[in-house]
């Protein structure tokens, strides 16, 4: 798998990226969630491990938004009932 982004995928810095900020948001979300049922001598550091993983996914999004200026995205894919689809997706997804 390639490192930089080709003209059809993602390379694997972008892929690697975006899972990385997936499972920070989701470990952020689940101890956040679920530290009023720690016992009290362990919520101090979930909630250290809530406030770490909140700060590392501003820097991996900051390292996403960096390596999303210096590389061109893949070509987007035809749809597949015309680009009025596309923007009816997109104006849908603002609504």
């Amino acid at each position: 798998m390639p490192l930089r982004n080709t003209t059809s995928t993602y390379g694997s810095v972008a892929k690697t990226l975006h899972w990385a900020s997936v499972l920070l948001v989701l470990a952020g979300w689940a101890i956040g969630t679920l530290g009023d049922a720690l016992p009290r001598d362990g919520r101090a550091s979930a909630l250290y491990v809530h406030i770490l993983a909140g700060l590392l996914v501003l820097a991996v999004l900051a390292l996403r938004l960096i390596w999303w200026q210096v590389e061109t995205p893949p070509t987007p894919e035809k749809a597949p009932l015309g680009t009025w689809a596309l923007k009816m997706e997109i104006g849908r997804a603002h609504v």
